[in-house]
């Protein structure tokens, strides 16, 4: 959601010149940064909505997959949180982390590591 609220430079701008796209880049590396440094906020409140919003971010396939390892950490630390809440929401996040980098590295799968993986499963399911 933060990403697409940034202010995207207009496309004939941005086919003439990456300069613009690097701007875009930057902003929202600043913004993903900053919301990951919000996790960590001493209000249990602002913790938990920070936690939704990345999970809201992961469903809607708007997360940076630089960011999913950080994410997986900073959730895992979030499920020691002193608020119920915050440890629901952190679950949620993992969740959502988890099924988004599994589609991303299914989309990357080649044909050889496919028949792999389906032989591996074969295997499984015999024993």
């Amino acid at each position: 959601f933060f990403f697409l609220m940034i202010r995207r430079p207009p496309r004939s701008t941005q086919s003439r010149s990456s300069a613009a796209s690097d701007v875009y880049k930057r902003q929202a590396e600043y913004m993903g940064d900053y919301l990951l440094s919000r996790i960590y906020d001493k209000h249990a409140f602002s913790r938990s909505h920070i936690l939704g919003l990345w999970n809201e971010l992961c469903e809607n396939d708007a997360v940076p997959n630089d960011y999913l390892a950080e994410l997986l950490r900073f959730g895992c630390d979030r499920l020691k949180d002193v608020s119920a809440h915050v440890r629901k929401k952190a679950i949620q996040l993992l969740q959502s982390v988890i099924t988004v980098s599994y589609t991303h590295l299914r989309a990357h799968e080649t044909p050889e590591h496919l028949v792999c993986r389906l032989l591996l499963e074969k295997k499984k399911q015999q024993h």
